[in-house]
């Protein structure tokens, strides 16, 4: 009975330390061998969510480093190994970003001046958080209705020229607000 338990134990504790490794191999569609500068990639993964997981990220992080084009064509499993098939596409960045119908502290809260962005990779967090700022601006300032928008002509094939434009709409004030209920409130809140 002790050598039936002693066994299960050591087949128990054998499953637990033996690494099952899976790996990520990437395949670069127009073969012109970018994608292997631009992701670094570990020589293993525990499990293949953690791979999969893995895949999924390189899309957004080669997005983040100007490739505008970048997409997952396809991902085959074999066994262990995900093979992921990429296409990474051209680099761009701001041949010109024209700021100037945004307002200068929006600008100052990016930690960017308008001039800043001449010549930079672009960058899609960048001009989402832009608008953001813009847009929260606008509502803080009585305008909650602003739209922002980017006006953008292709300046060359990785270079884009843009103009940031921002609408404010309507100003809205509020000069009262009536509440109605049952309740008891003190004036004073």
């Amino acid at each position: 009975m002790r050598l039936i338990i002693w066994i299960g134990f050591w087949v128990l504790f054998a499953s637990n330390v033996v690494a099952q490794n899976y790996s990520v191999l990437l395949h670069e569609v127009t073969n012109n061998k970018i994608l292997f500068q631009e992701v670094r990639l570990p020589p293993a993964f525990p499990d293949g969510i953690k791979a999969y997981g893995f895949i999924r990220a390189i899309i957004p992080g080669l997005q983040e480093k100007g490739y505008l084009g970048a997409s997952l064509d396809s991902v085959v499993i074999k066994e262990k190994n995900y093979h992921a098939y990429i296409f990474i596409g051209e680099k761009y960045q701001w041949a010109e970003l024209d700021v100037v119908a945004i307002p200068q502290e929006v600008l100052a809260a990016n930690g960017r001046a308008a001039l800043s962005w001449q010549h930079q990779i672009l960058k899609p967090k960048q001009i989402a958080r832009l608008a953001k700022k813009t847009l929260e601006w606008a509502e803080e300032n009585g305008y909650p209705f602003a739209r922002f928008w980017l006006d953008i002509q292709p300046a060359s094939d990785e270079n884009i020229r843009a103009t940031a434009k921002l609408d404010k709409g309507l100003l809205q004030k509020i000069d009262s607000i009536h509440i109605e209920s049952e309740s008891k409130i003190s004036r004073n809140y």
